[in-house]
Formats: C-alpha cells, sequence, structure tokens
C-alpha cells in the first residue's frame, strides 16, 4: 500500500462518526429513558429533593443524534414537574414530546408565600386531565384545596394514583370543598394522604386497593361516621397504613364492623386506644398481614378476640410485626396461624417466650416458618439457642432465622456453628422493611 492510499484511509477512519452514534436508536431510548430517577419517590416518601435539572434536558443537548432521540422518546418526557418558578413554556415542551403518553403529574407549591404556581401552568395541567396516571401535589394545605379545586368537576379515566402532602395549619374551612375528579376516576387504586384529610373532598373510592393516612391530626381530624363511610366506599381495598390521630371523637360501635372483605394488609401505629377503635371497627376475615408500630404492653388484649366465644378474631394472619414494643402478651394463643414473626428496634424477650414453652405438650405456634429479630441483643443469644433446639424436639422447627448483623457478631463461633446447622440464618445489615417481611 503505497502512502498516498495510506493517508486517504486515515481520512477516512477520522471521518467516521464515534462508536456510541452508531448505537441503535431504541437501545439508546432504553438508556436514557433507564437514567431517569424516580422522581415520584421522593414526594411519595415525605422526602424532600431539591429541583434538579431532569436527565432528558441534558442528553438532548449532546448531539443531534441523541437529540433526535431523545425528542422522538415520548416516555422521557411523561413526568411533568410544576413548581412557582417553572416556565409555562417548558411545560409545554413537556406535554408536546409525550404525545399521548400516560402522564405523571408532580405539583409543588414549595413553602408557599408571595410566589405561586401560574395558573397557565396548572390549566395546562387541566387540559391533559385525560392523560393523568398519576398526581402528586405537596405544600401548605390551602394550597392543595386551591389546585384540587379546579378538579372537582372533571373525569381522569388513567388516573391510578393520587399523593397529596400538606404542610401547616387550614387557614380556611374545607369541609364542603366538592370532591375531587366528580366525573370519575375509575381507575384510582391508589390514595396517598400525609398531614392532609381532605374529609368531604374526596376522589372516588370504589377502584382504590391502597390506602395510607399519616398525620392528618394538623389538617382536621375525621368524623367517626366519616371514618366508617370511607372505608366502607372501599370495597377492594387490599392494603391500609394508618399512622397518627384519624379521628376526633370514638362513638360507640353501634352499626357493628365494617366488612373489608378485600384487605390483606394492615399497618398501625399510635395510641393505644386509637388502634383499639380501628380495630374494632373493622371485620377482617381475610386479614394476612399485620403490623403494629409504637404501641404499648398494656394495649388491649380483647381487640383480637370475639366479644362471645373468646376464640381469635384473627385466625387468617400468616405475618405479625411488632416495631419498638411488643404490644401485648398472649398473642401466640391469639394469633394461631403465625408463619412469620418480626420483632423490630425492641428487647425480643417478650416474644421469646411467647414463641417457645418449656412444656413438651404444647408448641406455641406450631406453624411459625420465620423469626425475625432486629436487634437480638447480645443477652438473648444464649436462649434463642436453647430454644430453637427444644422446638426441633418439640418436632416444630423454624425453618429461617433472620438476626442483625452485630448480634450475629457476637455469638461464640461454637453456637453459631450450631445453630447454623439447625435451622436458615439470614444475617441482616439494616432493618428489614415490611416488603421484605
Amino acid at each position: 500500500m503505497d502512502q498516498a492510499t495510506v493517508k486517504i484511509s486515515e481520512f477516512a477512519i477520522a471521518d467516521q462518526d464515534p462508536p456510541i452514534s452508531r448505537i441503535p436508536h431504541e437501545i439508546l431510548a432504553m438508556i436514557f429513558v433507564s437514567t431517569q430517577p424516580d422522581k415520584l419517590h421522593g414526594l411519595a416518601s415525605g422526602q424532600q429533593q431539591q429541583i434538579r435539572i431532569p436527565v432528558e434536558i441534558p442528553v438532548s443537548h449532546v448531539s443531534t443524534f441523541w437529540r433526535d432521540v431523545a425528542i422522538d422518546t415520548p416516555s422521557l418526557w411523561t413526568t411533568v414537574l410544576v413548581h412557582p418558578t417553572q416556565p409555562s413554556e417548558l411545560m409545554q415542551i413537556y406535554l408536546s414530546r409525550s404525545k399521548t403518553y400516560p402522564l405523571d403529574v408532580v405539583v409543588n407549591h414549595g413553602a408557599g408565600g408571595f410566589v405561586d404556581i401560574s395558573e397557565a401552568c396548572l390549566n395546562m395541567i387541566i387540559s391533559h386531565v385525560d392523560r393523568l396516571r398519576s398526581l402528586h401535589v405537596a405544600g401548605p394545605i390551602n394550597d392543595i384545596y386551591r389546585t384540587l379545586s379546579l378538579f372537582h368537576h372533571l373525569a381522569a379515566p388513567q388516573l391510578k394514583e393520587l399523593v397529596l402532602r400538606g404542610r401547616g395549619l387550614e387557614w380556611q374551612p374545607y369541609d364542603r370543598a366538592p370532591h375531587i375528579f366528580a366525573g370519575g376516576a375509575p381507575a384510582l387504586s391508589s390514595l396517598r394522604l400525609n398531614g392532609i384529610g381532605l374529609r368531604t373532598c374526596l376522589p372516588p373510592l370504589s377502584a382504590i386497593t391502597s390506602m395510607s393516612l399519616y398525620d392528618l391530626q394538623l389538617s382536621g381530624l375525621w368524623k367517626y361516621q366519616h371514618f366508617l363511610t370511607v372505608l366502607s366506599s372501599t370495597p377492594l381495598l387490599a392494603e391500609l397504613s394508618i399512622h397518627g390521630l384519624l379521628v376526633d371523637h370514638w362513638e360507640a360501635h353501634a352499626n357493628g364492623p365494617v366488612q373489608l372483605h378485600s384487605l390483606r394488609s394492615l399497618w398501625l401505629s399510635g395510641l393505644d386506644t386509637h388502634v383499639s377503635h380501628i380495630l374494632y371497627s373493622l371485620s377482617l376475615p381475610h386479614i394476612k398481614f399485620l403490623s403494629l408500630n409504637h404501641l404499648t404492653p398494656s394495649t388491649n388484649q380483647g381487640i383480637f378476640r370475639l366479644n362471645s366465644s373468646g376464640t381469635p378474631r384473627y385466625p387468617t394472619v400468616l405475618s405479625l410485626v411488632f416495631t419498638r414494643t411488643v404490644s401485648f402478651t398472649g398473642f401466640s394463643s391469639l394469633l394461631p396461624s403465625l408463619t412469620h414473626l418480626t420483632i423490630l428496634h425492641c428487647n425480643p424477650l417478650i416474644a421469646l417466650q411467647e414463641v417457645f414453652t418449656m412444656s413438651t405438650s404444647v408448641t406455641p405456634l406450631p406453624d411459625l416458618e420465620t423469626l425475625t429479630l432486629f436487634p437480638l441483643c447480645r443477652s438473648n443469644w444464649q436462649i434463642l439457642c436453647h430454644l430453637v433446639n427444644l422446638r426441633i424436639r418439640q418436632g416444630f422447627p423454624l425453618r429461617k432465622l433472620r438476626l442483625d448483623y452485630d448480634s450475629w457478631s457476637l455469638f461464640p463461633l461454637g453456637p453459631s456453628e450450631t445453630l447454623n446447622g439447625q435451622v436458615e440464618v439470614e444475617v441482616l445489615t439494616q432493618a428489614p422493611t415490611d416488603h421484605e417481611m
């Protein structure tokens, strides 16, 4: 090959596009979408997040090829952020580039004050209400009500999730606020209220399968009848989470409990009397998971019994979680079908006494498979080893022990090896979440 040919070849190679420009359009689009953070998670979980430049903006300014791919990927533009400093022109870009795809809209009023979200921005969302897949609204309670009032007569056929996070106190009464999405929201399955009770200003509830009610006292507690009406309107409700006070005054349970035949999981935390009244007000014939948080050991055991026969009220409960304290004694006889027991952030000695017995004729919780202790506490390892061996002798061995790393690291070598041979041991570096139980 002569020198001229070599020079021509070098120029040809130098003139080629870089390898990344030859990635197929569909693959590059998938990469762009996968790099997007979950913009909705922070608001749903209560975390405060700074408003940052979303990834779809910089990737659409790298090169002509990347820009064409980004603009031609509607799913990259479906999360629309609305806040007081948001230009309406940028919102219009998102609404246009997302084409007809369902929208996830986050309305953040910030701390309130003199600068609020422009009417033009809110009207853009209203004009695309038929595309709403989720709606998250955060800010001062009165600002949230003003935003929701724009949706009161509308239909949202694709709306699946509504999350509201209120701050501060109500300065105006909203007990007569109209229901939102009165035109219908047949797909709405998830409702999360934090710091705002809505009271009469509620969306359609007939399709709700998951409901979370957290710290509603600042915005005004519910009346007892409203509490019953709301739950009676949720025939498909499968997951219910109530944290903090909810009802201002508990009345006599004259009409009997609300039947929640679809409910499978229930999380409760708050005052003992508050939790007791909630459980007295509900009939849960198919409940499988129960989590009790921050109660005291004096919690009334009667809430787990039928008034007449004294038999267990929740024989279908398979998984029980105590957090911060083991709330009552005798749960082994009150919840006989348990297969999973979790004790978090408290001394598990009461639980160990409940799970194991020195009697050879009676074994509590015969179906128990998994025991989670976080932490075990250093002084309890000998008791645990002895009682695991006892259950083996009784013919009801545990299948799995889940222990915190700090406690497990303090086990002497011999006992730890013996325990590992008797039961599967999973060592946890952090407390498990409810979804890992």
